[in-house]
């Protein structure tokens, strides 16, 4: 559903910009592009037992559970 996706790039946007104000805007365009970086980066790291840092497992968990 890339409604939720796209309430999660406003969130990942508005984050971005007020913790890493020293970085370029890179933003997200909208809930595809979010989606499109969750599925590159991050959800490769949850199929399995390919995820290796703790942290990040929960990241990942918890992001899974709200998208799904």
């Amino acid at each position: 559903e890339l409604d939720k996706w796209d309430q999660i790039a406003r969130y990942m946007n508005q984050y971005l910009s007020e913790e890493y104000k020293h970085l370029p805007n890179n933003k997200f365009f909208d809930g595809k592009h979010c989606l499109d970086c969750y599925q590159a980066c991050f959800k490769p790291l949850s199929v399995g037992n390919s995820l290796v840092y703790g942290e990040l497992k929960e990241i990942v968990e918890f992001t899974k559970r709200r998208v799904e």
